[in-house]
């Protein structure tokens, strides 16, 4: 038998190298010493022991994407000389699972267990997460239906949740077929909307991390849970309301928020019945504040409620606290964006503080715009197109052509229609990139190209560089194309799609007047933003060009403007109307009110759509004012630290209406289409030639010979 002496200085060896980084080094010096530790309690035995655990914690600690398999196998032939431990199990087994080396190997090698290891808890979670991977999930929860019950699996919490949200998903998905099965046999019988509500506590964890986590955590089970014939999304927001009162004010706010964006009523009526949970906690929370607001504008029968809760709100000490300046007033709430939403808030209720205003803190300017009546100028309607053409003759011309036949009852009733139109001296459209998804550019390229990335089935542009090299830099190429845009050329297509020239409003701007008055401070105060945040100041710099065009068309036709539309010159309205929809809105009477498309995506990243906005005149204008925001929000160092990204995507147009005095709503009344230029064959046929003659693929060489 070896001395005990030379096995613990050969383990201690052993060690030295692994912690040096020489595993297969360390693993040689192990076999030299052929020694299996005994099952006993002796003092030598615990200080071999204690030195194998720390080879095993050295080894799992060096693990990497490279020797992942390397570190898998020495683990499993450490049996044979550290002899069959719990601690040795537990690393194998979480290792192989973490990597998914061969889960059919650990189903095996968790048979052959002894007992008092296998039914060691966490083994036995390992287990029922390798049964649930290898398709096996009824065995899985079996296994977990028999675990102790635990108020924390810490340090496996990663596991333990892996494993109960996989479950739920299995649950959810066998329950949905279950009970459609049977609403399908039983006559008069059906499934109750809420009848899985309960298995979503599955993949809710309301107390792990911080409120900003909850976040993203409820985003992850609403878009990366997908669960076959069932609304995982729904019913995450039906359980969540139903339990808002075991959540903190920041969590329950993300919740109401939610429900909002997605119009989710009777969740919204389900937490507002809720009145202590309400008046206690959520009144004091600005982002409830905001959203309650947000919804009560659209839905005004909630609007008196609204004003009660605001009241609490304003009258509270976080808020006066908030108005002195103290930035930490509302130190209640983890969320990153509490000051800017209490900031929001008072903004729109100014009139409502004792200074009308924060210190230290300016408020978003308020243009008036006085051209614009409160009462009257139901006559004059004006439709601003703005932004850049991607297609004139093409895109645009349908775009017009939509206008002029949805505008001839307002025309043939004697009223008066003004078109602006606030674009660039250049073309535009959406660049196709090597890593552009086909599914961005398939519907612009010709039938034999979209063939040929459906059967080969390409992903991207750089994998169809890859069979068609001349093809593919031809459809980027032609994608970078530009064309002049001239005034001429906008009142020609105008007058064919059936204007008169003098309904025709126009301002063409240049890269380098835009860079002048907004382009070169916003590219210095977002020097990392990217192209897509600057298409927001962009945008709005062609909706603020509109301003003077509605000064122009009020004078010409001698009539003040009262209701009017704003639309994008690369969005087709279909079997719906503009015109209708801005004028019902210009009714409404409890407020100056506009509607924007309807976007719950946008709502729930704190924006809202801007595909269009119509509606009362006086309530739309306020989309001129936001160039000059962004410009106050820039040079302002208070209102720049407070507000940086509110002009992001979709919010700026959030925060401009919602710091005002009007009602902003949104609408699925209208219907959309995207117009994008198509690449016509003919620029294509001298690359397709030049692929037909280089390529050995007889498939596309007969796609492509019927037409070049």
């Amino acid at each position: 038998m070896m001395d005990y002496e030379e096995v613990l200085k050969n383990r201690q060896e052993v060690l030295d190298l692994v912690n040096a980084g020489n595993i297969q080094e360390a693993f040689s010096r192990l076999i030299e010493c052929s020694y299996t530790c005994p099952e006993d309690n002796s003092q030598h035995s615990a200080a071999i022991k204690a030195i194998q655990e720390q080879i095993i914690e050295g080894l799992i600690r060096l693990t990497s994407d490279q020797n992942y398999r390397e570190i898998f196998i020495i683990l499993n032939r450490l049996i044979s000389f550290f002899g069959l431990s719990h601690r040795l199990c537990l690393e194998i087994g979480l290792l192989n699972l973490s990597r998914k080396i061969d889960l059919d190997f650990q189903i095996q090698f968790l048979k052959s267990l002894p007992p008092e290891i296998l039914n060691d808890p966490i083994i036995q979670i390992i287990q029922a997460e390798t049964l649930r991977l290898t398709n096996n999930p009824a065995a899985a929860c079996t296994i977990y239906n028999s675990l102790p019950p635990r108020e924390s699996w810490w340090p496996f919490d990663p596991l333990w949740e892996s494993l109960t949200q996989g479950l739920t998903k299995y649950l959810l998905e066998i329950n949905t077929k279950f009970l459609h099965r049977q609403a399908t046999n039983s006559t008069g019988w059906h499934m109750e909307p809420h009848a899985l509500n309960a298995l979503i506590a599955g993949l809710i964890r309301p107390n792990s991390g911080n409120a900003n986590d909850f976040r993203h955590h409820i985003e992850r089970i609403m878009w990366h849970t997908p669960v076959p014939n069932t609304d995982v999304g729904g019913l995450t927001v039906a359980f969540l309301a139903t339990h808002i009162t075991d959540l903190d004010p920041d969590r329950a706010a993300i919740v109401f928020h939610l429900a909002v964006s997605f119009e989710k009523r009777h969740e919204i009526d389900l937490i507002l019945q809720k009145e202590e949970f309400i008046v206690t906690k959520l009144a004091y929370h600005p982002l409830f504040i905001k959203y309650f607001d947000i919804f009560s504008q659209k839905n005004l029968s909630y609007r008196d409620k609204f004003n009660d809760i605001l009241d609490i709100f304003l009258k509270s000490s976080f808020c006066k606290n908030f108005v002195e300046g103290d930035m930490k007033a509302f130190n209640f709430s983890a969320l990153f964006s509490t000051n800017v939403w209490a900031t929001e808030v008072l903004s729109r209720y100014r009139k409502r503080l004792p200074l009308q205003s924060i210190r230290g803190v300016p408020f978003l300017a308020q243009p008036r715009h006085a051209i614009f009546p409160k009462v009257g100028g139901e006559s004059h309607l004006f439709i601003g197109i703005f932004g850049q053409m991607r297609d004139p003759r093409g895109s645009f011309s349908k775009v017009m052509e939509y206008l002029y036949k949805d505008t001839q009852d307002w025309r043939a009733k004697g009223k008066t229609v003004s078109i602006g139109i606030s674009t660039w001296d250049q073309t535009g459209q959406k660049k196709i990139e090597d890593g552009s998804p086909t599914s961005e550019f398939a519907h612009r390229v010709p039938e034999p190209i979209k063939k040929i990335l459906t059967e080969h089935h390409i992903h991207t542009l750089a994998e169809l560089r890859n069979l068609l090299p001349s093809t593919a830099e031809a459809i980027q190429k032609a994608s970078y194309s530009n064309e002049t845009v001239s005034l001429e050329l906008l009142h020609e297509i105008a007058q064919s799609c059936g204007f008169d020239s003098s309904d025709i409003f126009i301002n063409i701007s240049t890269e380098n007047q835009y860079m002048d008055d907004i382009g070169r401070e916003f590219r210095a105060f977002y020097k990392n933003a990217g192209s897509g945040v600057e298409n927001q100041a962009r945008m709005w710099h062609r909706i603020a060009g509109l301003y003077d065009l509605t000064h122009q068309a009020t004078e010409r036709k001698g009539a003040a403007i009262g209701t009017m539309a704003l639309i994008r010159p690369d969005v087709l309205f279909e079997n719906s109307s503009i015109s209708n929809l801005a004028t019902t809105t210009a009714a409404e009477t409890s407020a100056p009110t506009a509607v924007c498309d309807f976007d719950p995506q946008a709502c729930w990243i704190e924006g809202v759509g801007d595909r269009y906005f119509a509606g009362s005149a006086q309530a739309v204008a306020r989309a001129f004012d936001a160039k000059d925001l962004i410009l106050q929000i820039i040079r302002d160092p208070a209102l720049s630290e407070l507000y940086h990204d509110r002009p992001f995507w979709h919010r700026f147009a959030q925060t401009v209406f919602y710091e005002s005095d009007v009602f902003l709503q949104s609408s699925t009344a209208i219907h959309m289409r995207f117009l994008r230029q198509n690449i016509d064959l003919n620029v294509l046929k001298a690359a397709l030639k030049a692929d037909y003659e280089q390529t050995t693929n007889e498939n596309i060489k007969k796609l492509i010979q019927d037409h070049i």
